[in-house]
């Protein structure tokens, strides 16, 4: 099997890897650019995003924009296999922001099982077996990939929420021959904290003074949303998501925005969008409307945007944020974004104080050496990374 890096090659995000066989062609991940903002820059793949159907299907790890971002653009008559939880995610997103809805996708679980219990099914020649495995946004996959007696491993989503290495996380690696791994930390020193459970120490030490604490962080990073419901309850605080993000909650952690098991969960309105008077009430029972929010103790989740800067501007006339504090917990590249630098402008003009808390899933140097050795590949193919080869002969 052959293997070659359409996009994700020299930059972080967009990764679209093909793989060839002797009568197969896949395509592992659709990934839009990290800078993309509503409408993602389409390559000009032939056989993929135009013209004829020129591959046998392709396969998503994981429903972060930079891996499935581009599905609405593949040519119609490509088969799509994901897993299910990536569907629900994927299919609530594309309908709130008015999206084409992906055609109905080839499921995972749909498929049979091996002895290990993993899914499996072939593609032409090729055998496909997708593994479970960790990661901070939920149901990520890894894929194996084999074929006239060789063995190719796309780790995909896999992610570590502690810089340590898990017996579980290197237990889902299998042996193959050749090892495609997303390098991103491997190309920028690290940065920000270390372990998810240090992000929720640093936002319940930042939630503990009495001024209110805003939040931003990608909508589909459900993980830190269960970071932010854990500090808020520590600290006593009502933990305050849109009607979106509750939306997105319920299908990662449906257990999150269940009203007894977390009754310091909320769901405000932030707009007057046809959509979002539709959803709430489907949480009719955690809304609460703007004058009865208890405001010096809140954590309210905000999504850079036009409607919530309004929102926060009518909250300002009422109750001034200047001393709040703006908890920013998402990978720098995105701050970088025009909506997101004009939101957080306009916050500071208000006078609150921004603060930055992060950490990111993905693997750092020690842990994807580890993975490497486990995985006993002797070809080493970095994507999702700068300087790939550089990157391969370290974890050689």
């Amino acid at each position: 099997m052959q293997v070659q890096v359409l996009r994700g090659e020299n930059q972080i995000g967009s990764s679209i890897v093909k793989i060839v066989s002797g009568t197969t062609r896949l395509i592992l991940d659709v990934g839009s650019e990290i800078e993309s903002t509503h409408t993602p820059k389409v390559p000009r793949i032939e056989g993929l995003f135009r013209g004829e159907a020129g591959y046998d299907a392709v396969l998503i790890s994981h429903h972060f924009l930079d891996h499935a971002g581009l599905i609405p653009y593949v040519v119609p008559q490509i088969p799509i296999y994901m897993s299910r939880r990536t569907y629900e995610f994927y299919r609530y997103t594309a309908e709130y922001q008015r999206m084409n809805v992906l055609r109905e996708p080839i499921l995972f679980e749909d498929q049979e099982q091996d002895e290990n219990g993993h899914y499996t099914f072939v593609i032409g020649d090729i055998r496909v077996t997708p593994i479970l495995c960790s990661d901070y946004g939920f149901d990520a996959w890894m894929f194996l990939l084999e074929s006239g007696g060789e063995r190719i491993l796309y780790t995909g989503g896999l992610c570590n929420d502690s810089r340590e290495i898990s017996e579980d996380l290197l237990g889902s690696i299998p042996q193959a021959d050749t090892l495609v791994v997303e390098g991103t930390m491997l190309s920028r020193p690290f940065s920000g904290l270390g372990s998810e459970r240090m992000v929720e120490q640093k936002l319940e030490e930042l939630m503990q003074p009495l001024p209110p604490v805003f939040l931003i962080a990608s909508s589909t990073n459900v993980r830190r949303f269960e970071s932010f419901a854990e500090a808020a309850s520590r600290s006593s605080r009502t933990l305050l998501v849109d009607v979106y993000q509750a939306g997105i909650l319920s299908e990662g952690v449906r257990e999150l925005m269940n009203e007894k098991q977390h009754p310091e969960i909320r769901v405000f309105l932030s707009g007057s969008r046809g959509r979002e008077q539709t959803d709430i009430q489907r949480f009719s029972h955690q809304q609460i409307d703007k004058d009865m929010i208890p405001f010096k103790h809140i954590a309210m989740c905000v999504r850079p945007s036009r409607v919530m800067e309004q929102y926060l501007s009518e909250l300002n006339a009422v109750h001034p944020l200047s001393g709040s504090v703006l908890i920013v917990s998402m990978w720098r590249g995105f701050r970088e974004q025009k909506d997101v630098k004009r939101f957080l402008e306009h916050c500071e003009k208000m006078g609150m104080r921004i603060e930055y808390v992060h950490t990111a899933g993905t693997l750092d140097l020690a842990v994807l050496k580890a993975v490497a050795k486990k995985s006993g590949a002797e070809k080493i193919i970095p994507v999702h990374a700068y300087e790939p080869e550089k990157l391969a002969a370290l974890l050689r």
